[in-house]
């Protein structure tokens, strides 16, 4: 698809999923090769795949295993901020709660 922008020229218009994560573990839909090692990579297999580069990686290579711990810290700071805002929305409640006489402070 592609769009016209303010200088009537055309550009190709890029998909929001792929500028959100470029690297994604998925199962492979067929046998490949991992770009980094050159293992081959079979139908069924778990690996990463890079939507921006259009190419695969195993689970042993190093782009993986860095993908994969990154992973890791974003789900931890996802936790830490889920934590945070129930903290939060709890000490609201408990602030603002409707007592018998109306809202109390």
């Amino acid at each position: 698809m592609q769009i016209l922008t303010p200088h009537g020229k055309f550009q190709k218009k890029i998909s929001s999923k792929f500028k959100q994560k470029k690297m994604k573990k998925i199962n492979a839909r067929f046998n490949s090769k991992c770009t980094e090692t050159g293992k081959k990579i079979m139908k069924g297999e778990e690996m990463y795949y890079d939507y921006g580069a259009k190419k695969c990686y195993c689970l042993a290579s190093d782009r993986a295993k860095l993908e994969s711990a990154n992973a890791g810290t974003v789900s931890a700071a996802n936790n830490d901020s889920s934590y945070v805002q129930a903290q939060e929305e709890a000490y609201l409640d408990n602030r603002y709660s409707q007592s018998d006489n109306g809202w109390s402070r």
